[in-house]
């Protein structure tokens, strides 16, 4: 399976990015706050936030489909956030 087919079976039903963003990440818009991952095993999780006062941050290494892939969620908004997806090497 390719990353993107992958990326659609992780969250089904949202829309995938036609392009790769310039860290070759695949981006999932339009994710509601309470979306989770689907379709795959969770090897590693954790949170991070780049300053204080702001929201935090999650990354998961996941394996899917024979794929082991970053997956990063970031809040784009109150109640909405986006998801970067990106094969590991």
């Amino acid at each position: 399976m390719t990353l993107q087919e992958t990326a659609s079976r992780i969250f089904p039903g949202r829309f995938l990015s036609d392009e790769h963003l310039d860290d070759g990440f695949l981006e999932v818009q339009g994710l509601p706050r309470s979306a989770t991952l689907q379709n795959c095993e969770v090897l590693a999780s954790g949170q991070f936030q780049y300053r204080a006062g702001e929201m935090y941050r999650s990354s998961y290494l996941v394996r899917a489909d024979q794929l082991v892939l970053l997956v990063r969620m970031i809040p784009a908004s109150f109640d909405r956030m986006s998801a970067q997806i990106s094969l590991t090497q």
